[in-house]
């Protein structure tokens, strides 16, 4: 068998968008993909005719991603194509037999979630930015003086992967076709989120602000044909996920996160004058959160119909595919080990695109049967290592994870290992496909990682771990690594290695003050120090705030206690650090200060800054910075447990 090279990725294809025709006949998704000078990503459109089971590509230039159904032979699509006039965004039809696509209108914004209403009718969501205003009163002399400065004035004011977002919002609008009229709906100091097309109604989320963005939001209900908005819920009270019509009412789906804080599932209810009745309530959270690194694009997570609501869910380290009914309860309609990634459903008939065994993401139907094989081909004739499942108990609560066995095992042998920690922490482990896994179980090492308490899938009380990082979950950590090393002699205990970002940064920052036991480390898009993460981060007054449970003002010790940086002084392992400049989520400064503190107390270390990138490095990054940062990494391992140079 061939190792699985450390640019594999670029072979991959990521699906999204999944959605079938009107007439249930085909369905049609983008796979996204690396380009050839792994600068960055093309994403073509892929039609399935189900009667004769055939996958056909229909566009070709890479700039393709969304989309919407014209009718049963034709689709539409936002391109680059041509000259295009900054501000606005193209769009092209296209039909299924066969020919070039045509541009058919052009929308004056830049454009971002696209939904049809109706043949002759679209919604959309643009950026509408108040700076404008400012700048359209001055002479174009103050203009271009303008841009050697940047104001802040509310928070946030930067978002990752957006920049600086400083009274910028995220505006509603409709567009027709026919007449090229541009109607807006929501208001333009409101910042939208979720919209969801029902007939002649929208509903759409949005939080309303012009100083500090709330940790709440509204609903509201736009009637198409009457040009009729209708704030359906106010904001204050609760945080809105997503809203619809079935059973011939609205239904919601909220919470108001006073028991278990921004992170807590929410429950569904219906809406009827005015009053909420909850009729559904989760045990387990929405969508599905059990990690990979090798997807690309969105899709369908939540559907409303009138016979039930359809509906992603993480349990445990898979995720599955439900219905809930009008009465609360629910039917398994997807299963098993692996994912539900999106869906779509048409009538009585259902696919999905998911990751089931090791495979990479492909399109299945309601029974799990494969229909496409967009990327068989990547994985042929390569190792692919099969996770085995590996289970504690940790204080009396179940740890569930997972070993893969390096490439040519033999149990005579010693092998180094990598404890891998997963981000969120609200997220899985899964036995799904990981390429950088795959990679490093094909570099010669045991690989494992597990779902410590405060991750996803196992209800609200298990991943509650506000007020408690860097204690129990660092406590089911290290009796995972006790566990793996007993049951497999073949690892070598004196070369182990932690890795992991964002809150894996956090943990392997946390580990190397806190324990001698690995050999080397990298911490990558870490959070060192609460104190400064909270009053910087995107989110720093909202998520950070919550988890720490306090602030540099309230709860000071608690907030101290639970950073790694207290414990900086005593790090002994050689530590990598990985940070992207513009990652506004975990920022460059939190990587800098565990960097100088360690270097600083005489402890080896080195850093890997990535310009132009953000918090998504790993995942959607730039290929050739992905592939700079595997290398990286491995590169160090390798140093400090395999003792190459």
């Amino acid at each position: 068998m061939e190792r699985i090279g450390i640019n594999d990725f670029g072979k991959y294809k990521g699906l999204g968008e999944l959605t079938y025709s009107p007439d249930g006949t085909k369905f049609a998704f983008a796979a996204t993909q690396s380009k050839e000078n792994g600068k960055g990503y093309e994403s073509n459109i892929y039609v399935h005719d189900i009667a004769k089971n055939e996958t056909k590509q229909i566009t070709s230039l890479g700039d393709s991603r969304t989309y919407f159904w014209a009718d049963n032979n034709s689709l539409i699509f936002p391109g680059m194509r041509g000259d295009k006039k900054p501000g606005t965004t193209d769009f092209y039809k296209i039909s299924l037999d066969g020919g070039e696509a045509k541009k058919v209108f052009t929308v004056p914004y830049g454009i971002g979630q696209v939904k049809k209403i109706d043949e002759d009718n679209f919604a959309f969501v643009a950026k509408y930015d108040h700076n404008k205003e400012r700048l359209d009163k001055m002479t174009p002399e103050q203009r271009e003086e303008e841009k050697d400065y940047i104001i802040i004035d509310e928070l946030p004011f930067w978002f990752n992967g957006q920049g600086f977002i400083n009274k910028t919002r995220k505006v509603l609008y409709t567009y027709n076709i026919s007449t090229k009229k541009v109607t807006q709906v929501s208001n333009k100091w409101a910042d939208v989120m979720y919209v969801g097309i029902f007939g002649d109604k929208i509903f759409y989320t949005c939080t309303t602000y012009k100083d500090k963005k709330p940790k709440t939001n509204e609903l509201h209900c736009y009637n198409i044909a009457e040009n009729k908005d209708e704030k359906l819920i106010a904001g204050g009270k609760y945080s809105i996920q997503s809203a619809g019509y079935a059973f011939g009412k609205i239904c919601v789906l909220l919470s108001d996160c006073k028991t278990y804080g921004t992170g807590e599932i929410c429950d569904f209810y219906f809406l009827e004058n005015g009053q909420l009745t909850r009729f559904h309530e989760a045990e387990f959270g929405y969508n599905n959160s059990v990690g990979s690194d090798t997807r690309s694009g969105g899709g369908i997570t939540m559907k409303y119909t009138e016979d039930g609501i359809y509906t992603t869910k993480g349990i445990h380290t898979n995720s599955q595919l439900h219905k809930i009914k009008a009465d609360g309860s629910f039917e398994v309609l997807v299963e098993g080990e692996g994912t539900v990634d999106m869906f779509d459903v048409h009538g009585k008939d259902i696919i999905f695109v998911g990751m089931r065994g090791q495979k990479l993401q492909e399109v299945y139907d309601i029974k799990q049967n494969q229909i496409t094989n967009i990327n068989t081909a990547a994985l042929e004739g390569k190792y692919v290592a099969v996770p085995e499942v590996m289970n504690i108990i940790s204080d009396d609560t179940l740890i569930e994870g997972f070993v893969m066995k390096p490439i040519n095992f033999d149990e005579n042998k010693k092998y180094p290992a990598i404890l891998n920690v997963h981000g969120g922490p609200r997220t899985i482990y899964g036995s799904v496909f990981f390429h950088e896994m795959q990679y490093w179980a094909s570099e010669g090492y045991f690989v494992y990682f597990c779902n410590p308490r405060g991750s996803d899938g196992r209800g609200d009380d298990f991943a509650d771990l506000r007020g408690k990082y860097g204690t129990i979950d660092f406590d089911d950590l290290l009796r995972f690594c006790d566990a793996v090393e007993a049951k497999y002699p073949q690892i070598d205990k004196t070369k182990v290695g932690i890795t992991g970002g964002s809150y894996g940064g956090f943990m392997t920052n946390w580990a190397i003050g806190n324990t001698n036991r690995f050999a080397a480390a990298a911490s990558q898009r870490s959070l060192t120090n609460w104190i400064s993460l909270t009053n910087l981060a995107d989110i720093g007054y909202t998520f950070d705030a919550d988890q720490v449970q306090g602030t540099a003002w309230r709860n000071m010790k608690r907030i101290w206690d639970q950073s790694p940086l207290k414990h900086a002084n005593k790090a002994k392992t050689p530590t990598l650090f990985i940070h992207s400049e513009e990652d506004y989520r975990c920022l460059l400064s939190e990587g800098m200060q565990m960097f100088y503190a360690i270097k600083n107390a005489g402890c080896v270390a080195r850093m890997c800054i990535f310009k132009g990138e953000n918090h998504e490095l790993s995942r959607s990054g730039k290929p050739i910075h992905r592939t700079r940062r595997l290398s990286e990494i491995t590169g160090w391992f390798n140093k400090y447990l395999k003792g190459m140079k």
